[in-house]
């Protein structure tokens, strides 16, 4: 297989490109990871916001449900986060 960076060759089992792993500088990803995490979390917080809202509305503002909606938006962030910066790696 080909890096569609460098177009050199890498072995197909390599998790990235030998040649140019290094040709990022630190503060570009730096840039790059907290850009991707801030993606993350913010559509992981729209996602659990709309759930939260949806067990508000459909359980209505009884014992306990505005906790259970609150921490469906928390977790939508968490989970935004981290996938959003596995996806980036």
């Amino acid at each position: 297989m080909r890096c569609p960076k460098c177009g050199n060759d890498v072995p197909a089992d390599a998790l990235y490109c030998p040649h140019c792993v290094g040709d990022e500088a630190p503060a570009e990803r730096t840039r790059r990871l907290r850009a991707a995490g801030l993606r993350g979390g913010v559509f992981g917080g729209v996602l659990g916001a709309f759930g939260g809202a949806l067990v508000w509305w459909l359980m209505g503002p009884q014992r306990g449900v505005p906790g259970i909606a609150l921490s469906l938006v928390f977790a939508g962030v968490a989970t935004g986060l981290v996938l959003g910066l596995a996806r980036s790696r």
